[in-house]
C-alpha cells in the first residue's frame, strides 16, 4: 500500500507541472483508478529575509554591475516542497533550499517568489495539494547614483554632437575656459559655474552614456537649484537656465525658478536599456556686436542744440502778438546765428572737456534668448559724455545717433549725451533694429560687476542624481 501511494504521488507531480498555482483543478481521471486531485490555497506561516534591499552602484555601464543577494526563509510548520522563483536572477529557479544565494546582473528591480506546497491524502482516490505563494515585502533594487561626477565620464561636448546643440556661432565649442564643472570627493554634488561672459552665447554641455538597465521602466531623479551670483530677488528671472536631454530629446527645461532654493526633479523612461544623458547650461549674458563709442561733440550738434534753445526763447517772447510775428522771426534768426557764432569761438571743444582724447568703447550685453534689449554700464567722469551706438561685424559698421535724447536713428547726426555719473543704459530693439534708449543714473558707489555681471550670471547645483527601476 505504501508503494502504491508513493507511485500515485509521483504521477500527480508530473500532472501538476502544467497547472497554475493557487487555482482549483478539475477532476483528473486516471485509467487504473479514479483519483481526484484538488489544489487549494493555503496560508502558511513563514518569514523571508533578504540581506540587502537597495544596492547603490556608480558604474554607468551596467554590464559591469554584478550583485549577489542572500535570501532565507523560516517556516513554522512542515511542508513537502519549497520552490524559489527569481526574476532576472541567476539561477532563476531554486528548489528545496532554505537560504539560496542569487546573482543579478545590471541595474533593475528584481522581484522574488517563494512557493510552499503540502500534499494531503485523505483516501485512496482523493488528494489535496495545499499551496501558498509568498512574496517578499520589498523587491531587490540595484540602482545607479552618481558619486563623483567624473569629468572623464561626463564628456565636454563639441559642436554638432547631436541635434540638441545649436549655437549661434557654428565654429564655437563648449569651453571649460568660460565655464567650470566642479565636483567634490566628499559630496555627490556638482556645480556648473559661468566663469566669464562669452562673446557668443554658446551653451555649455556635457554628456554621459548609460547602459545595462535591463529594458525596464526607469525614473531619473535629482535635486537642483539655480543660484544668482548677485542681487536678492526671489526668482532668478525668465531666461533659460539649463536642460536635461535624453537621447536627443529635451525631457526637462528650467527657466524661472526660486533663487537659491533646491527643487526636486523626476523623469520617467519606458523600456530603457542604453541611453545618453546631456546636461546643457545656458549662458546668462553674451557680449554682442553692439557698443557705445565715446566721441567729441561735433560743431554741428553744438549749433543744433543752441539754435533749438534760442528759437524756443524767441517763440515764447512773441506769442503775445500775432502782428509782429514775422519781424520777430526774422530777428530771432539773426540773433540765433550770431549767438551760435559767438559760442563756437569761446566755448572749449568737446574733445578737451567731455571725453578723453582717445575715445573709449563701452560694451553692451544681451541676456540669453532675449532679442529685444541691450544693456551696459557707463561711467562718465567728465561734466558730460557723448556716445554713438555702433554695430560692427565682418568689417561692416553702422552708427546710430539721436535727435531728441530718447529715440535712436541711423540717420541722426548727434550722439547720446550723459551728464557726469554712473549709468545703466538700456537700448530697445525692434526686430533687431535699435529704436530707443534709456539711461538710469546709479549711485556713485555702483560698479560694473554688481550692475551688469552679477545679477545675470548663475550657478547650477545638482545632487542626489539617481536612476532607479520601478
Amino acid at each position: 500500500m505504501k508503494a502504491y501511494r508513493e507511485g500515485v504521488l509521483i504521477l500527480l507531480s508530473l500532472l501538476l507541472l502544467a497547472t497554475n498555482a493557487c487555482t482549483e483543478e478539475p477532476l483528473v481521471l486516471v485509467p487504473e483508478d479514479r483519483i481526484v486531485v484538488t489544489q487549494v490555497d493555503e496560508d502558511y506561516s513563514a518569514a523571508i529575509t533578504i540581506d540587502s534591499i537597495a544596492i547603490k552602484r556608480d558604474t554607468k555601464n551596467g554590464s559591469n554591475v554584478s550583485t549577489s543577494i542572500n535570501y532565507q526563509v523560516i517556516t513554522y510548520e512542515d511542508v513537502d516542497s519549497i520552490q524559489w522563483i527569481f526574476s532576472g536572477g541567476s539561477p532563476e529557479k531554486v528548489a528545496d533550499i532554505l537560504n539560496p544565494e542569487i546573482t543579478y546582473s545590471g541595474y533593475g528591480n528584481f522581484p522574488a517568489q517563494l512557493i510552499l506546497t503540502k500534499y494531503d491524502t485523505l483516501s485512496d482516490n482523493k488528494i489535496f495539494i495545499r499551496r501558498d505563494t509568498i512574496v517578499p515585502e520589498e523587491s531587490v533594487a540595484v540602482y545607479f547614483e552618481e558619486k563623483d561626477w567624473d569629468p572623464t565620464q561626463w564628456i565636454l561636448s563639441t559642436v554638432g554632437s547631436n541635434t540638441t546643440w545649436n549655437p549661434q556661432d557654428p565654429s564655437a565649442t563648449s569651453s571649460d575656459s568660460l565655464n567650470e564643472w566642479t565636483s567634490f570627493p566628499f559630496s555627490n554634488m556638482v556645480i556648473l559655474r559661468e566663469a566669464s561672459i562669452q562673446d557668443t552665447p554658446n551653451p555649455y554641455k556635457r554628456t554621459a552614456q548609460f547602459s545595462g538597465f535591463n529594458d525596464q521602466r526607469l525614473r531619473i531623479s535629482f535635486d537642483f537649484k539655480v543660484s544668482r551670483k548677485g542681487g536678492s530677488k526671489r526668482f532668478t528671472g525668465d531666461g533659460r537656465k539649463f536642460d536635461l536631454v535624453i537621447d536627443g530629446f529635451t525631457r526637462m527645461q528650467v527657466n524661472k525658478t526660486p533663487n537659491d532654493e533646491y527643487q526636486k526633479a523626476a523623469i520617467s523612461l519606458q523600456e530603457a536599456t542604453d541611453f545618453e544623458i546631456e546636461i546643457i547650461k545656458y549662458p546668462g549674458l553674451s557680449l554682442g556686436a553692439w557698443e557705445l563709442k565715446a566721441t567729441p561733440l561735433s560743431t554741428i550738434c553744438q549749433e543744433t542744440e543752441e539754435e533749438g534753445d534760442t528759437a524756443s526763447g524767441s517763440a515764447s517772447s512773441t506769442t503775445g502778438s500775432s502782428t509782429t510775428s514775422s519781424s520777430t522771426s526774422s530777428s530771432s534768426t539773426t540773433t540765433s546765428a550770431t549767438a551760435s557764432s559767438s559760442t563756437s569761438t569761446t566755448t572749449p571743444t568737446a574733445s578737451s572737456t567731455a571725453v578723453p582724447e582717445t575715445p573709449t568703447t563701452i560694451s553692451l550685453y544681451q541676456e540669453y534668448n532675449t532679442t529685444d534689449e541691450l544693456f551696459g554700464f557707463v561711467s562718465v567722469t567728465e561734466p558730460e559724455g557723448y556716445f554713438y551706438l555702433n554695430y560692427t561685424q565682418s568689417q561692416q559698421s553702422y552708427q546710430f545717433g539721436t535727435e531728441d535724447g530718447t529715440t535712436l536713428s541711423l540717420t541722426a547726426p548727434c550722439p547720446i549725451t550723459l551728464k557726469q555719473g554712473n549709468y545703466k543704459i538700456f537700448v530697445n530693439l525692434d526686430e533687431g533694429f535699435p529704436n530707443s534708449y534709456n539711461a538710469v543714473k546709479l549711485l556713485p558707489s555702483t560698479t560694473f560687476s554688481s550692475t551688469i555681471v552679477d545679477p545675470f550670471l548663475f550657478d547650477i547645483y545638482i545632487k542626489n542624481f539617481k536612476i532607479e527601476a520601478y
